[in-house]
């Protein structure tokens, strides 16, 4: 009985988040980054919540590579992504985004406007 009901949600939940990622797609083509990059992270925890295989971290990585495309800022997109390289030991792409993080990390304290200022 397990077997029916998994092959019953696996269509549909692939179903979901094709069309998830699709209206992300559709989205960056009209040129609408912000609804876009919000439809991939959505894509992405629906992959999360459904699957935890190599392949769907292959799929994540994709997707949160084409995320940081548009939105290089999102920190924790890029934590994540680490994450999925580490899951399919690539140290090495994972060491280059930690490194970016970091170096992110670095301009951020040297901002001014970030700069710590003790009460007075």
């Amino acid at each position: 009985m397990d077997r029916a009901k998994i092959s019953i949600v696996e269509p549909h939940e692939d179903r979901d988040g094709r069309r998830i990622l699709a209206d992300g797609d559709r989205l960056a083509k009209e040129g609408d980054i912000a609804g876009a990059v919000e439809h991939y992270i959505l894509y992405c925890e629906h992959v999360e919540a459904s699957r935890s295989d190599g392949a769907s971290n292959l799929r994540l990585i994709a997707v949160r590579r084409q995320i940081l495309e548009m939105q290089p800022e999102l920190h924790e997109v890029r934590r994540k992504l680490v994450e999925n390289y580490v899951g399919l030991g690539l140290v090495e792409e994972a060491r280059e985004q930690l490194e970016r993080l970091l170096a992110e990390a670095d301009e951020a304290m040297r901002d001014p406007a970030l700069a710590y200022r003790p009460r007075r």
